[in-house]
């Protein structure tokens, strides 16, 4: 699942553990919390406003970093690049920064996209999680 604030900065990947990274090992469970590898730059990119909506300063942010960045596997662009071009056709229009979401959702054949963003819902290809519908996939035990 792709994870997107309303801020638009602030996203994670969350989907499916298949094929992502075959040098990287076996899959620790059956659900793993993804991220495309330019999440990095955009979070640099956007890291005073995080700073500032965290209420933290340089520190705490290098800590949430480190924490994340621990506990999600990074989807490398060969990973997804191939569907690059689909994606935009789905949802270019709508926003182009959110090309790269759809397309690893597909690359990685994700369960689908978590995200606040209105757009998502005008889509079909991926489907569309609410925060209660994964809420009730992590208390029933499936993540």
């Amino acid at each position: 699942m792709v994870y997107e604030d309303s801020g638009g900065c602030k996203r994670c990947n969350f989907g499916v553990d298949q094929t992502i990274d075959n040098q990287r090992g076996p899959p620790a469970s059956i659900y793993q919390l993804l991220y495309a590898e330019f999440l990095l730059d955009e979070l640099e990119e956007h890291k005073a406003e995080i700073i500032f909506k965290m209420h933290a300063n340089q520190f705490g942010y290098e800590r949430a970093l480190s924490i994340i960045t621990r506990k999600v596997r990074i989807v490398r662009r060969e990973a997804y690049s191939p569907y690059l071009d689909e994606a935009r056709a789905i949802i270019g229009a709508a926003d182009k920064d959110d090309v790269a979401y759809i397309a690893v959702a597909m690359g990685i054949n994700t369960d689908g996209l978590w995200s606040y963003d209105p757009h998502f819902k005008q889509q079909n290809a991926v489907k569309l999680f609410s925060t209660g519908e994964l809420l009730n996939i992590i208390k029933k035990g499936k993540f």
